[in-house]
Formats: C-alpha cells, sequence, structure tokens
C-alpha cells in the first residue's frame, strides 16, 4: 500500500465531495475533462479549518492504530522468534542424546557379542575337558562310622572331616 501525500489525499477529498457550488459548469470544462488549476486551488483554499483538523485526526488515529499494530507485530515476532531459539536448543539436545544413545546401542551390541563369544568358548572347553570328581569310597567310611560309638560321632561334620583322625576335644572327653 502506497503512502499518500496530505496534498493529494486533500485533492481526492475534494474531487470527491465538491464544497464550492460555484465552480464552472461541466459544459466548460476542456476536452480532458479536468477542472483548470486555478479552480483547484480555489476548492483547496475553500476547504474549512474544521475539515482539515477533523482529517489530521483521523489520520493521526490512523497512524497510531497502525504503530500499535506495528508494536505488537514486533512484540510477536520477538515472542516467536525466542520459540524458535528454543526448538533449535531442544532439538540440539535431542540429537546429541540420539548420538549417545546410538552410541550405547553399538557398544551393547558389542558387548552381547562378546558375551556370546566367551560362552560358546566357554562350553567348548567344558566339553572338551570332562570333568573328574574324586571317588569316594563311601562303603569304607560307614565301617569307620559303625565302630565309633553313636554319642561321639558329630553328624554336622561332612565324611571327608570323618576320615582325618579326632581328637579328645572332638569326642568331648575330658579328665
Amino acid at each position: 500500500m502506497t503512502r499518500k501525500r496530505l496534498s493529494d489525499v486533500l485533492r481526492d477529498e475534494l474531487e470527491n465531495n465538491p464544497t464550492d457550488t460555484s465552480s464552472t459548469p461541466d459544459s466548460e470544462l476542456g476536452a480532458d475533462d479536468q477542472p483548470p488549476a486555478a479552480s483547484r486551488s480555489r476548492r483547496s483554499n475553500t476547504l474549512t479549518k474544521a475539515d482539515l483538523e477533523s482529517m489530521i485526526e483521523e489520520l493521526k488515529t490512523n497512524l497510531t492504530a497502525s504503530q500499535s499494530s506495528e508494536a505488537q507485530l514486533t512484540q510477536k515476532v520477538t515472542l516467536l522468534q525466542k520459540e524458535l531459539d528454543a526448538q533449535k536448543d531442544l532439538m540440539q539436545k535431542l540429537k546429541a542424546d540420539l548420538k549417545e544413545a546410538e552410541q550405547y546401542q553399538s557398544k551393547f551390541a558389542h558387548a552381547e557379542e562378546t558375551i556370546r563369544q566367551l560362552t560358546a568358548a566357554s562350553a567348548l572347553s567344558n566339553q572338551a575337558t570332562p570333568k573328574t570328581t574324586p571317588e569316594i569310597d563311601y562303603r569304607s567310611q560307614r565301617l569307620l562310622l559303625k565302630k565309633l560309638p553313636e554319642h561321639a560321632i558329630d553328624h554336622s561334620v561332612q565324611p571327608r572331616a570323618m576320615a582325618q583322625k579326632l581328637t579328645n576335644a572332638d569326642i568331648g572327653w575330658v579328665d
């Protein structure tokens, strides 16, 4: 929208609302249908001070309204800029979190593969070497137990411990 000068606005107002009725009749107008320059200047001189003041007040209210809307739009732009900056910061943080999560995921996959390899190697080594457990002759231990009196046997002691020599403290003899 182009701004009009005050003189242009006044000229348009005069052309639309002629206040001087003594202007030249239509028959006296030239071929280009415009009033002569002298009559235009008379029309602009014939505007009253009240008309001019009302136009000035109207222009001032329009100016004030446009300035207030401009201020509101400036505030809105500032607010939107702050929101945009916050969104950019959040996006950068999320990108960093995603990169970190991807690193953890790759470390987890590597650790999982290492665990699988170790369990496979452990299973192979267990299959290759059979477990050897010492063979215990339980019959001979029973015979030993049958020879001892019942009150001298501590039932909480394991059979291997029974193969050792019993002392007086173990039996409970006191002198």
